[in-house]
């Protein structure tokens, strides 16, 4: 009987351990910035398949613009709210801006893994530039329909963040 109480003492000093590095690590990164760029640039990229997107080619819609890449953990848990996202809010559109740097043929293999349908473009560092200097990923920026950024989060955001602020222009 003391083998299994001191047994499940360690492992509840472990989980407690786990608790505080989550809440210290992963969790308290994500942070809301705040909102320094006005206006989403009008930026061109290329898309997976070598064709020049403009960001301005959106306007009139809700936007959410999230640069991301294939190896980033946070980037791979958020991109399944994205695909629901598009899905569920048609009038939304999603882009996901790739810096992955091996080039668009493993972002395509990717994105079929994942089922992504919305648009993906390859990012470069006029892009980073453009949207105030990306420093970390994922970073999503929330643009209303008349081009404004209202919000930028960097780090992992669960859906009903995004969500929240999709419901909230809708009505506006």
């Amino acid at each position: 009987m003391k083998k299994i109480v001191g047994f499940v003492s360690a492992c509840g000093f472990v989980v407690l351990l786990l608790g505080l590095f989550w809440e210290n690590g992963a969790v308290n990164r994500a942070q809301e910035q705040p909102n320094t760029m006005p206006k989403v640039p009008s930026l061109e990229l290329l898309d997976l398949d070598g064709n020049s997107v403009n960001l301005s080619d959106y306007s009139g819609t809700i936007r959410i613009v999230d640069f991301w890449a294939t190896w980033c953990p946070p980037c791979r848990a958020e991109i399944p709210h994205f695909v629901a996202l598009s899905r569920e809010y048609p009038e939304v559109t999603v882009i996901g801006i790739s810096l992955d740097r091996t080039g668009p043929e493993k972002v395509r293999v990717y994105a079929e893994e994942l089922g992504i349908e919305y648009p993906l473009l390859m990012g470069t560092m006029a892009a980073v530039e453009a949207f105030g200097g990306v420093t970390s990923i994922p970073t999503t920026f929330v643009i209303d329909q008349k081009g404004t950024v209202i919000r930028k989060y960097v780090g992992y955001r669960p859906k009903s963040v995004f969500e929240a602020d999709i419901l909230h222009l809708s009505k506006l």
